[in-house]
């Protein structure tokens, strides 16, 4: 039986152990240097913003964590698309190998949606792999045509 919780503090290690072994999937190019830097930046940030401007949701069979995602909130000058100029983006939605195909992922969102509406958000978006498509239209999510983005790196 799963049951999910909000991370706190003392999940932070974990939640990036999910995070780098996606990363380790997706890009394996990564070299050991660059997960390292990525991992230590991560643990800090999670370390100052966690449950204040970033959420993270954990769902655990027994004492073993097995599923995470971030919600993590923005607050920007209005706009015609988020009037009160707060909206959020999901990340890093996780499940361990062995434990995919059960459904943990939605009941994660499920839990992490009904925080993000009480948030006072305008929108919440994400970007998700094919695979993903109809867990997200599930959820209520629709998909957007994407418009050109540039970005100018340092």
């Amino acid at each position: 039986e799963i049951s999910y919780r909000m991370a706190e503090q003392a999940d932070i290690e974990s939640l990036c152990d999910m995070a780098m072994y996606f990363m380790r999937e997706k890009y394996p190019q990564m070299t050991a240097e660059q997960e390292a830097e990525i991992r230590a930046q991560r643990v800090d940030f999670l370390r100052r913003n966690l449950n204040t401007n970033i959420y993270g949701y954990m769902g655990f069979v027994g004492n073993e964590a097995v599923c995470s995602a971030l919600l993590h909130v923005i607050e920007q000058p209005a706009n015609r698309w988020h009037p009160n100029g707060r909206s959020a983006t999901v990340l890093n939605v996780f499940t361990w190998p062995d434990h995919r195909r059960k459904g943990y992922a939605e009941g994660l969102m499920r839990r992490l949606m009904g925080h993000a509406m009480t948030l006072d958000l305008s929108y919440v978006d994400l970007q998700a792999a094919p695979l993903a498509k109809p867990l997200y239209e599930k959820l209520g999510f629709i998909r957007v045509r994407e418009k050109t983005r540039w970005y100018r790196a340092f």
